[in-house]
């Protein structure tokens, strides 16, 4: 009867377990879905073997992130924007917004990870890049509709 009990115990146990992690499977399915995209991107330039990459900035590789992206068939943006620090002085910046399962998500191109949208920065402006459906461009297509974009 004691071995019943275990048995049956046991049982309930894994089946818990089971539902448990096919709840996490699934949940976080999304966030393994951009970090696997996140390993992707980075072994990618990590394998360019272009000693110059690490003193780029942020324009230079917003605008190599979104080559990479639209090239391996995901919709990229370049946003440029700014943000005032506590000593009232400004800084520019440039970053990625990429369409991924229908989502949009900003990507951080000076350390090629996906980041939470956040209002550290002002954005003035999201642009087409370079490549728009993998077709290249000679210079970046201004979006008149970009706060559509981001809902603003």
């Amino acid at each position: 009867m004691t071995i019943d009990f275990h048995r049956s115990t046991i049982k309930k146990v894994l089946i818990v377990s089971f539902v448990i992690l096919l709840f996490i499977a699934v949940v976080s399915a999304e966030n393994i879905n951009l970090l696997i995209i996140e390993i992707q991107i980075q072994n990618h330039y990590s394998n360019w073997n272009k000693p110059e990459y690490k003193d780029w900035d942020c324009s230079e590789t917003s605008v190599e992130c979104e080559k990479y992206f639209e090239t391996h068939g995901y919709t990229c943006y370049l946003v440029y924007g700014d943000r005032t620090d506590k000593a009232s002085k400004m800084y520019a910046h440039m970053w990625n917004i990429v369409i991924i399962d229908g989502k949009y998500y900003e990507f951080e191109s000076t350390t090629l990870e996906f980041k939470d949208v956040s209002s550290e920065y002002n954005i003035h402006m999201i642009q087409e890049g370079f490549y728009v459906n993998s077709i290249k461009y000679n210079k970046c297509q201004p979006l008149d509709n970009w706060e559509d974009i981001l809902h603003v």
